[in-house]
C-alpha cells in the first residue's frame, strides 16, 4: 500500500503518529485513510507495547492479570476510538498510550479481569513469554511504574533503530559485517582485531564503524519523529530517551 510506506518515511506530516492522528488523513486517498491508520497504530503498537506490559507488572499485577490487561486494552485501543476520549493527550505517542491505559484500567478493569483468560479476541501477535522473561531480569528496586515505562520506552526505541540499521545492512548484502561490527557501535573498539576478522584495514575498518554510528543515531532519529506531532519534540524526547539509557 503506497499510502502505509509514505507513513513509515519519517518525514513529518506522513510520519505513523500524524497518519493515525488525522481526522481526515491528508496525504491519504479518503477511500482507504480508515486503513491507513490503522496499519499505522498497529505497527507503533507492535513496536511499543512492551513498556507498557512492565508498567502494569511494576503496578503489582500479576503475570497472568498483565498479559490479559495488555491484551485487552489493545484489543479496544484499535477496535474502539480511543482517540476521542483521550483527545487532549495527543502529544507524544508515549505520554498518549500511557493516558489511555490509565483511563482503560480506571473504567474497564473489572470488565477486563472478568474475561476469560485467552477467551478475548486477539487483533495483535503479543510475544508476552519473552517480555516476562526479560521482566523478570529486572533489579528490585523502588523504581516507579512511570520511570520503569520510560526507561523500556528509551530501549525499544533504540532497539527499532538497531533493528533498522541491521535492515539495512542485510538489504546492502552487507549482513554478516553488520553482525561483526555491531559490538563496536557503543565503543571499547579493538580495530586491530577486528580489522584482522573482517581482513581490511584498520582505517577503512574505522571508517565503516564511524558510518554505522551515524546512520544509527539518524534511525533512532528516525524512530523518535515517528512517536511525536512536531519537529520541536524530537530533540526533547531524544534528550529523554538518552537521559534513560
Amino acid at each position: 500500500m503506497a499510502e502505509s510506506k509514505i507513513a513509515a518515511k519519517g518525514a513529518f506530516g506522513i510520519t505513523r503518529w500524524t497518519v493515525v492522528l488525522r481526522a481526515k488523513g491528508e496525504g491519504v486517498s479518503q477511500s482507504k485513510v480508515e486503513d491507513v491508520r490503522r496499519e499505522a497504530l498497529s505497527h507503533l503498537v507492535e513496536t511499543y507495547w512492551t513498556p507498557l506490559y512492565f508498567f502494569l507488572r511494576r503496578k503489582g499485577h500479576r503475570e497472568e492479570d498483565a498479559q490479559d490487561l495488555t491484551q485487552s486494552f489493545f484489543t479496544a485501543f484499535i477496535e474502539k476510538d480511543f482517540l476521542k476520549s483521550v483527545q487532549r493527550e495527543k502529544g507524544r505517542f508515549r505520554t498518549f498510550l500511557l493516558v489511555a491505559l490509565e483511563h482503560f484500567l480506571a473504567n474497564e478493569y473489572d470488565k477486563a479481569r472478568a474475561q476469560k483468560r485467552g477467551g478475548g479476541r486477539k487483533i495483535l501477535s503479543l510475544d508476552f513469554d519473552d517480555a516476562e522473561r526479560r521482566y523478570a531480569r529486572e533489579p528490585a528496586t523502588d523504581e516507579t511504574p512511570e520511570r520503569l515505562y520510560l526507561k523500556k520506552w528509551a530501549r525499544a526505541l533504540t532497539t527499532e533503530a538497531m533493528r533498522m540499521l541491521e535492515e539495512d545492512f542485510k538489504n546492502n548484502g552487507k549482513g554478516e559485517l553488520f553482525k561483526a561490527i555491531q559490538p563496536h557501535l557503543a565503543g571499547g573498539e579493538d580495530y586491530d582485531e577486528l580489522a584482522k576478522r573482517l581482513k581490511m584495514s584498520v582505517s577503512n575498518v574505522k571508517v565503516t564503524v564511524h558510518r554505522a554510528r551515524k546512520k544509527y543515531r539518524d534511525l533512532l532519529r528516525d524512530a523518535v519523529r515517528d512517536t511525536v506531532r512536531s519537529e520541536a519534540e524530537v530533540e526533547i524526547e531524544l534528550k529523554e530517551i538518552i537521559s534513560c539509557l
